[in-house]
């Protein structure tokens, strides 16, 4: 089960040195499906404790805005190549989004990505829904030294597998004014 929040950045923070950096990555994804979400990913790690050689995944989601259930598995760059290559005979190249991961406190880590230079967004998962209901992104917007944030965790438009159909399949352009819920802000 991923239980996860989601917010919406006015733009990618500069990169935060201050000890909490777990990695830098470029991930590339690729999607097979939308409903339920079946897709293919390539991280490729830039600073990394772990090591620095990339990893392939598929992952397959259910439907959901703060919890849903995810299989997710490591695989050969041969399977991610062939969920590549037939994506790519389509037409579709593949998502691409630089992220962050820090260690913010004990029992989570922030990730922030920059989606194609198109927006930027933070993701915290959590145990369970009542903790991702009671979080305050307070800790988050003074940790990246934002002003303000906007929470899309229910906007299912902000979820990676409806960029992927609008910008790939239906070739349009995604529109971050789209209307959201109100920002939390530190003023």
């Amino acid at each position: 089960m991923e239980i996860e929040r989601k917010w919406l950045l006015h733009e990618m923070p500069k990169p935060i040195d201050n000890g909490t950096l777990r990695s830098h990555m470029i991930v590339y994804q690729i999607y097979y499906a939308t409903n339920p979400t079946l897709r293919a990913t390539k991280i490729e790690y830039i600073s990394n404790l772990l090591g620095v050689d990339p990893v392939y995944k598929i992952t397959m989601k259910s439907s959901g805005l703060l919890s849903r259930e995810e299989l997710e598995t490591e695989v050969s760059a041969e399977i991610y190549k062939a969920f590549e290559d037939e994506c790519l005979a389509k037409g579709y190249k593949p998502i691409i989004k630089e992220y962050y991961k820090y260690q913010i406190d004990r029992d989570h880590v922030l990730e922030v990505c920059n989606v194609e230079g198109v927006f930027s967004y933070c993701e915290i998962e959590f145990k369970t829904e009542q903790e991702a209901r009671n979080f305050s992104s307070d800790d988050i917007m003074k940790f990246l030294n934002v002003d303000y944030l906007v929470d899309v965790t229910y906007s299912a438009y902000y979820k990676m597998k409806n960029y992927w159909s609008l910008t790939r399949i239906y070739n349009l352009r995604f529109d971050t004014d789209n209307s959201v819920p109100e920002c939390e802000s530190n003023t």
